[in-house]
């Protein structure tokens, strides 16, 4: 049996309850602050840790958990910073959008927003970021891997989480900004 990777948490956050919903049938990459990124499959999850199936024990705060490697911005299923540049890099696929809520105490469901340096639009609507309180990103949960070998392969039928343009899969929410906490927009990847 190999040893496990116990990450601990500095801050905790709502949406890392998200970690306990997904599948652990794939690998994922989880990026620390200090730059370093570890790759494996989530073991348990608990208020306070996130324990990976790896060689080594490190204690360290999470800045992302993705299902998609890095640089990419698409894949986040847990983020631990509030970053703008995070906003203008997601693109919602399929029934995916952005949750805006702003500071006035509206939410907005936006599909595919322009997101520039300081205002986010869509349709006829924008919004400064000055008045956008935070921004979600609603996204399906996770394939499994044999799910996503199906995708791969084109054969969804096999498959049917995936029918119904992945209706079925579920979702999850990823807070991405937050205007109450330190923006953090320093580039993510894995050294």
């Amino acid at each position: 049996m190999s040893p496990l990777i116990i990450i601990a948490l500095g801050v905790l956050a709502a949406d890392w309850d998200n970690l306990r919903e997904i599948t652990r049938d794939r690998l994922y990459v989880v990026a620390l602050r200090d730059g370093r990124c570890i790759h494996g499959r989530i073991i348990s999850s608990t208020d306070q840790q996130l324990v990976l199936d790896s060689a080594t024990n490190w204690r360290v705060d999470v800045v992302r958990v993705a299902d998609i490697p890095f640089p990419s911005a698409t894949g986040p299923v847990y983020s631990g910073r509030s970053s703008w540049d995070d906003v203008k890099a997601v693109h919602p696929q399929w029934s995916e959008y952005l949750l805006i809520q702003t500071n006035r105490g509206e939410e907005l469901k936006w599909k595919n927003p322009n997101v520039l340096g300081d205002s986010i639009a869509f349709v006829a609507s924008a919004l400064r970021k000055a008045d956008v309180k935070t921004v979600s990103y609603v996204r399906f949960k996770p394939m499994t891997k044999t799910e996503d070998w199906y995708d791969t392969e084109s054969a969804v039928i096999l498959a049917p989480r995936l029918w119904f343009h992945r209706a079925m899969l579920g979702k999850i929410s990823v807070t991405l900004y937050n205007s109450g906490v330190a923006e953090d927009n320093s580039k993510l990847g894995c050294r």
